[in-house]
Parts: C-alpha cells; sequence; structure tokens
C-alpha cells in the first residue's frame, strides 16, 4: 500500500474533534466549582452545637475545665491554648476566606472583659478576621430569659449564617469558657459578626477566661 493510501485511511479512522472542543471550558468549569464547593464547605472546626434555640435566637457552651473559682487577675494565656487557637483560625480563614467572615469584639467591663476582647481581637486580626472595637454595646439581649440572670457573651448575626459564626466561637474555644447567646439579626452581613463581653470572667491557670465559676478576689 502506498504512502497516500495510508495516509488515506489514517485520517477515515481518526474523528475530527475540534467541533467538540468547545465542551472542554464547561466541562472543566463544572468540574471546577464541584471540587471548591466540596473542598470549602469542610468545616475548619466542629461547630459549637446549639443547646437551646427559639425564633430570635440561641444559647451555645464554650467547654472549659471544671473549675468552681477563677482569679479575678487576668492571667497570661498558655503557650499551647495560644497555638491552638491560631490554628483554628488558620483553617477556619483557609475555608472561609471567599466568605469573608469577619467578628468585632467589644466589652462593657475595662478590666479583666477588656483583657479577654483583646486577646480574642489580636488572635482573629492575625488572619484578617476581625479585630476588638471602643464602640458601645447594643441594648439588645441585655436581658435575660425569666428569672435567668443577664447574659454574660452575647454573639449577633443573621440566622443565616449562623453555623459559621458557631464555627468561629469554636475556633476561639480555648481562650474562653461559658454559655454564649447568639442574637439573629438578618441586617448583619457575614463580615459583621459582633461577639459581646458584658460579663466580668474569672481566669484558670491556663489563661482561659471563665464564665462559668465564681471570681475570686484579687489578693
Amino acid at each position: 500500500m502506498s504512502g497516500d493510501a495510508e495516509s488515506v485511511l489514517r485520517k477515515r479512522r481518526l474523528p475530527n474533534m475540534a467541533p467538540y472542543a468547545w465542551l472542554l471550558l464547561p466541562l472543566a468549569a463544572v468540574g471546577a466549582l464541584l471540587w471548591v464547593f466540596s473542598e470549602s464547605r469542610a468545616p475548619a472546626v466542629a461547630p459549637l452545637e446549639m443547646v437551646r434555640e427559639s425564633a430570635s435566637g440561641g444559647t451555645v457552651h464554650m467547654a472549659g475545665p471544671p473549675a468552681t473559682s477563677g482569679s479575678a487577675n487576668a492571667v497570661p494565656v498558655q503557650e499551647g491554648r495560644r497555638q491552638e487557637v491560631l490554628e483554628n483560625l488558620r483553617d477556619f480563614h483557609a475555608v472561609y476566606k471567599q466568605a469573608g467572615a469577619r467578628m468585632t469584639v467589644l466589652a462593657v467591663d475595662d478590666g479583666a472583659g477588656e483583657v479577654l476582647a483583646r486577646r480574642l481581637g489580636e488572635a482573629l486580626r492575625q488572619y484578617d478576621l476581625g479585630g476588638v472595637s471602643n464602640a458601645d454595646p447594643t441594648a439588645a439581649g441585655a436581658s435575660g430569659a425569666g428569672d435567668e440572670p443577664p447574659p454574660a457573651i452575647l454573639l449577633f448575626c443573621a440566622e443565616r449564617d449562623n453555623r459559621i459564626a458557631r464555627e468561629l466561637l469554636a475556633a476561639l474555644e480555648p481562650y474562653l469558657a461559658g454559655p454564649v447567646s447568639l442574637v439573629w439579626d438578618d441586617a448583619l452581613r457575614i463580615d459583621q459578626l459582633r461577639l459581646e463581653i458584658r460579663g466580668v470572667p474569672g481566669f484558670a491557670e491556663s489563661g482561659e477566661a471563665l464564665f462559668h465559676a465564681e471570681v475570686s478576689a484579687p489578693p
């Protein structure tokens, strides 16, 4: 068989794929979107579970040591806890970078509460996830339900963003312990999460701020 004949046969055997090349781009885009979606929705840390929920908000509990009392004097946080928080926030930022989640922290108390607010704000700022604010707290959520005391910590966020907000709280859990009241405000964007520290914490030996223990008087 001559060379010309072989060339003709080869052209007949191989289909021309040029007309279908335009399909590659949308297929690649769909694949990329599926990959991003599956990867980005993996939680950085497990979100704190709701222990109480209502139409206006809910309550989560940040776990801590079984301490019955804490020092009124601020205690430096242990390096291991600091590193754990930073690693949690790094992972959170990697997952929710495109969402643009940010949290502002403010405290009513200018003593121990302010120390905790600065500690949280500095950690958040490391990964552009928020910071501390000197703004006045809102009046919303100031009273407790029934005979319960007013909440010591409130987190304001849109209900639609509460899972992300609870994941961010979980990332900060090594720094504080106690109940946190979530208040829905659907006017807030994901970059307007607001954590208000209204109670006065005690501090464990590890530096963790405790809102479920009696605060011992300073020496």
